[in-house]
């Protein structure tokens, strides 16, 4: 009857320890599942993340591209204004100038 017993424990015994095994080998399949997909979940955040910066640094960058030119062109009209009204001056003090008959002109 011991035999018989013990038989029947040790059977009880294997057959948790087969059960606590299959479990343990479910839930390591599970967290491998789930840090799988964790894994893909940051990895395309990190990607969406970074096409985001992309672009918004490719907007401020032709932005500041546009307000440098626009810039670029007030400066040479206002130079060109400048040189113009310089040369008007001129001609008028040379025109002054050789109306009076101070000077002769060339």
């Amino acid at each position: 009857m011991k035999t018989a017993s013990l038989r029947a424990i040790a059977a009880a015994a294997v057959s948790f320890a087969l059960a606590a095994a299959a479990h343990a080998q479910s839930l390591g399949d599970t967290i491998k599942e789930d840090a799988t997909n964790a894994g893909h979940a940051i990895a395309d955040t990190s990607k969406t993340v970074g096409h985001d910066v992309a672009d918004a640094s490719k907007k401020v960058g032709h932005a500041v591209a546009d307000k440098s030119k626009e810039a670029g062109h007030a400066i040479a009209d206002t130079s060109k204004k400048v040189g113009g009204n310089i040369k008007d001056g001129a001609t008028k003090t040379k025109d002054a100038v050789t109306s009076d008959g101070s000077t002769s002109k060339h």
